[in-house]
């Protein structure tokens, strides 16, 4: 098992050549870089060129796009990628985002080790919209380990938290125990996606009777690994 030592990796990249503006088309696609496009009768907005970044958080496995600007003449903003510096883009946003900067934008529907490009199209109270980029990130291929963090409360009286995250999708079992090793209750037994999820334990055995206050563990076993945490239960007042 690759041991995740909590190392929040950011690829933080610049902006490829000069900035570029552009008309997107009926579609809400992008023209490639080079393409011809209106850019209005006067400027519609400055954008800072340090604030206009791509970063990949390997903890989320998502890609945050972050920008600012030096004026206020817009409505919101759309957000294009593409897979290509020359590529068509794909508008990302339904709607505009971002009434007000400094903006934040996460993306989190890409594929691991994948490079995407993205713009920034920056829209005027007329319907204008003139495009800043592209910046270009890979997405990680890294996402957070298969755990099982500490139950909360611990110790508890009537019930306890019992939250685990999966790297991957897979069969996940979570049992709690006694200090003799035999099984008191069964919490979860599924195919679950990868990601976070947690489970309740309220206390009562696997015959509907409360649990002995004491020690007790809980036990998340995959197809990777097994991870025990030990938790007390307390008797309730």
């Amino acid at each position: 098992m690759t041991r995740w030592r909590g190392r929040l990796a950011l690829l933080v990249v610049t902006l490829l050549g000069s900035p570029s503006f552009g008309e997107t088309g009926p579609d809400g696609s992008a023209p490639a870089d080079g393409a011809a496009g209106s850019t209005g009768s006067s400027p519609l907005i400055s954008m800072k060129d340090a604030g206009f970044q791509a970063v990949a958080d390997p903890g989320t496995g998502s890609i945050r796009i972050e920008w600012a600007t030096n004026g206020e003449n817009h409505e919101g903003f759309h957000v294009y990628r593409s897979l290509s510096p020359a590529g068509v883009r794909e508008r990302r946003t339904d709607e505009l985002v971002c009434g007000e900067t400094p903006c934040v934008w996460v993306d989190a529907e890409v594929e691991p080790s994948t490079t995407y490009f993205y713009e920034i199209g920056a829209v005027d109270g007329d319907g204008q919209e003139r495009r800043r980029g592209p910046v270009a990130v890979t997405a990680s291929d890294a996402g957070p380990p298969t755990a099982l963090a500490p139950g909360h409360p611990n110790p508890f009286a009537s019930h306890t938290e019992i939250r685990f995250t999966l790297a991957h999708d897979a069969r996940a079992i979570v049992t709690v125990h006694d200090i003799s090793g035999w099984r008191v209750a069964t919490l979860a037994d599924d195919e679950l996606p990868a990601g976070s999820h947690s489970r309740s334990w309220d206390g009562l055995t696997r015959q509907g009777l409360p649990a002995a206050a004491g020690i007790y563990f809980v036990q998340l076993q995959t197809a990777e690994l097994t991870q025990t945490r030990k938790i007390v239960r307390i008797s309730p007042r």
